[in-house]
């Protein structure tokens, strides 16, 4: 999946938005390596992480 592909939100923005749920599940995938950026794309209850084009997290909110 290339960045371009889908709608994602560079983790640095001043913008900040706040969930609140009673229990978190997160899948680890693939890891960050040094200052790749961290971009979030948010899925009804699902938020995923990637960076340098690769899934590198999933976090489903219960």
């Amino acid at each position: 999946m290339k960045l371009d592909e889908v709608d994602l939100i560079q983790s640095r923005t001043s913008h900040c938005d706040t969930t609140q749920t009673n229990q978190i599940e997160v899948k680890y995938i693939h890891p960050v390596y040094g200052c790749n950026p961290v971009y979030i794309k948010y899925e009804g209850n699902l938020i995923k992480g990637f960076s340098d084009c690769t899934l590198c997290f999933q976090a489903t909110l219960y």
